[in-house]
């Protein structure tokens, strides 16, 4: 085990500066297992810690310094790797292992208004349920989508302004839940074509305003909250 605990000095000079610097305990050591175990046959560290010479000054690590691994202590570790290998003494997980939930995962899920619509059974709460919204029924509008992203505006993209298809014109679409969110979020109404919205609460609104509220019942929804 002596000549295990040994290593050379550092050939590269001002590598070994660089390490010591950052205030780490480099070793080289060139070694060969005396043992490997598996899983179920690891000796757990608390069986290890209380029989080395070192047990008091254990911090978790042992390193060069400033905690020296004794002789005796090596060799005490390798007379209990052998022992287990040999003997096959299992050491199951005794200590049960919980991982406590987060705060957001302990919050209870919201949904929004009941709906029957291309697989999607609730309406948007949110800004992002609008995107994915307006995806499910853009070729319906009449639209090619370009880009989608967080910059002003969320999205670029082409809407056919002929029947046939031959004629498109380049749109700049700014989604929201609430049209009126877009006065709350500071931006600039000229670099905005169009504001595509679950809920359209801005009456005086200067550009053009698609609800999708309205638009997908147009296209088919069923709203399960309504009478038919």
């Amino acid at each position: 085990m002596d000549d295990l605990a040994v290593s050379k000095p550092y050939q590269d000079e001002i590598k070994a500066k660089q390490i010591w610097a950052q205030n780490f305990f480099p070793s080289l050591v060139d070694v060969e297992p005396v043992v490997a175990l598996d899983f179920l046959h690891s000796i757990p560290k608390k069986a290890v810690i209380s029989k080395l010479t070192v047990a008091a000054k254990w911090g978790g690590l042992i390193r060069g310094s400033p905690v020296r691994l004794p002789p005796e202590d090596g060799e005490r570790i390798r007379d209990m790797l052998i022992e287990s290998e040999e003997s096959q003494i299992e050491y199951p997980l005794t200590e049960k292992v919980s991982v406590r939930p987060s705060k957001a995962k302990l919050a209870r899920l919201e949904y929004g208004t009941p709906i029957e619509f291309k697989g999607l059974r609730h309406g948007p709460l949110n800004e992002q349920g609008v995107v994915y919204l307006f995806a499910l029924v853009a070729r319906d509008l009449g639209f090619t989508v370009e880009a989608v992203g967080t910059p002003f505006p969320d999205c670029e993209a082409k809407r056919r302004i002929d029947k046939k298809g031959e004629r498109w014109q380049r749109v700049r679409i700014e989604f929201e839940y609430e049209s009126g969110h877009f006065t709350e979020h500071d931006h600039n109404i000229e670099g905005c074509d169009i504001i595509v919205c679950w809920k359209h609460d801005w009456p005086s609104c200067p550009v053009e305003v698609i609800e999708l509220s309205t638009t997908i019942k147009k296209l088919g929804a069923r709203f399960l909250n309504e009478a038919d």
